[in-house]
């Protein structure tokens, strides 16, 4: 059941088991890189000119485990921005509690589009920074709308309303993302494949959501503003 054969009698394929030796050290045989062996495996067969191609018996598995995740990720942003829109809608006015929400989901955006560029599937670590990368720009962007809605009481352009809510807000914002770039570097550190992923993408989200946050909203807004002064003079 391991090989095929042809109709003349000859060999045609055959599947056979590679195994490797590991090291009984932890430090050691998290050092070896499982991808380069499987290479040099198959490296040792083409010099032997044998066709080769590796295979794992989860590999069905896994592939559809991930793609099972990714659907529930999907799913499951969805419920958190519809959650997350309903709570600052008890808060702020409809357009600033819609502005954050979509602040959110292009942090999200952003985030599962460096997955795609750097070749990183979705598993448990991706599925976990991306679900926080919503709470965490929206959680920034909801700092500066509130500042914006209720930091000035008479009546302001909106341009005037934005810079004010930045003067007040800006710092606590930026301290808090650097309070979490901090916190993001030690795990980073951490001898563990999963934790490096999910650094480094929440790093991503990290400054992707300042940005967002206390950059493109105030202009954006602001830039609506005077586009919608500009059509009522006129």
């Amino acid at each position: 059941r391991d090989a095929a054969l042809l109709a003349a009698g000859s060999l045609s394929a055959a599947r056979c088991r590679a195994f490797v030796q590991l090291q009984q050290d932890a430090v050691t045989r998290t050092s070896i890189n499982a991808v380069s062996e499987g290479r040099d495996l198959v490296d040792l067969a083409d010099a032997a000119n044998i066709s080769v191609s590796l295979y794992h018996p989860k590999l069905a598995t896994s592939v559809a485990w991930s793609e099972d995740l990714k659907g529930s990720l999907f799913a499951t942003l969805g419920y958190a921005a519809l959650a997350v829109l309903v709570a600052l809608l008890l808060a702020l006015p409809a357009p600033l509690a819609i502005g954050a929400v979509v602040v959110g989901l292009f942090a999200v955006t952003t985030c599962l589009g460096v997955l795609e560029v750097v070749g990183v599937t979705v598993n448990v670590a991706t599925y976990t920074a991306c679900l926080m990368s919503l709470g965490l720009c929206t959680d920034s962007a909801c700092h500066v709308c509130c500042a914006a809605a209720h930091a000035v009481r008479r009546p302001a352009t909106i341009a005037f309303r934005w810079r004010r809510a930045l003067e007040l807000c800006g710092h606590d914002v930026l301290h808090g993302a650097a309070a979490s770039v901090l916190g993001t570097l030690v795990i980073l550190a951490a001898n563990s494949d999963a934790f490096r992923v999910w650094s480094c993408v929440n790093l991503v989200v990290l400054v992707v959501s300042c940005l967002l946050a206390m950059v493109s909203l105030p202009a954006v807004a602001a830039l609506a503003g005077n586009l919608k002064t500009q059509y009522l003079k006129s």
